[in-house]
């Protein structure tokens, strides 16, 4: 099964905290939080698209960065 990264838009960050442990730490997320209308600590925006493959990113050394609301 290929593993990909899901749409976190709307989630929170507790969820990508427990989605990218599933990988024994072998993913970098970087989390930067940004001024908003949302809910604080709602994701709002993703660097990595839905549907790109772990494989290819652990392969490029790829960090997904998460914006989250404030």
């Amino acid at each position: 099964q290929v593993c990909s990264i899901p749409n976190f838009v709307g989630k929170t960050k507790q969820d990508i905290i427990s989605w990218a442990s599933k990988f024994s730490n072998s993913i970098d997320v970087d989390f930067d939080e940004i001024d908003s209308e949302e809910t604080s600590g709602t994701v709002i925006e993703q660097s990595l698209t839905e549907g790109t493959t772990v494989k290819s990113m652990i392969n490029n050394s790829a960090t997904l960065t998460i914006k989250l609301a404030k």
